[in-house]
């Protein structure tokens, strides 16, 4: 059985991965509506919408990473 800590350091690593993919999808979302704001399909499929729940989420990973810092190194 893991202790405590050893569990906060194994979703450390999950939440370090998931980061890296929000970060990823956020660049490339920022990129592509940046790049043609005149495609009316951004509109369509709310891609800006998407762009800012991807930020949110960005937001938590964040604060559950700084939770678990805390925990592991504090």
């Amino acid at each position: 059985m893991f202790d405590r800590k050893t569990r906060m350091m194994l979703i450390m690593g999950v939440l370090n991965d998931c980061f890296g993919d929000i970060r990823t999808t956020i660049t490339n979302l920022s990129d592509f509506v940046g790049s043609h704001p005149d495609f009316e399909e951004i509109d369509e499929l709310e891609l800006r919408e998407i762009l800012n729940m991807a930020m949110e989420l960005e937001r938590k990973i964040l604060e559950a990473m700084d939770k678990a810092k805390k925990e592991i190194y504090g």
